[in-house]
């Protein structure tokens, strides 16, 4: 909180300081979230017709600065191209 013994820290720097930290959070917590639906998709796809391939890292640009995440790519039989289905889920 001390510069040193007299110089107190300045309003600017507590809110600068504050902003990174949560700015932080908020992107482990996106990296999270996605992270975790990705994998609800991957549970709950049609099996019939979405066949598992391959994780495939990604990277998208947030307001929390640039998230890297592994997400899950298919193929899709019945149109027969590969699909992320996250991708689709979230309109990216």
């Amino acid at each position: 909180m001390y510069h040193d013994n007299n110089n107190w820290i300045h309003l600017k720097e507590i809110e600068q300081e504050l902003f990174q930290r949560l700015q932080y959070y908020f992107h482990v917590v996106l990296q999270k979230l996605l992270a975790d639906i990705d994998v609800w998709l991957m549970e709950n796809r049609d099996h019939e017709r979405y066949k598992y391939k391959e994780k495939q890292p990604t990277s998208i640009d947030t307001v929390f600065g640039p998230v890297t995440i592994e997400r899950r790519k298919y193929k899709d039989r019945e149109k027969g191209v590969r699909v992320a289905l996250l991708d689709q889920c979230l309109q990216f």
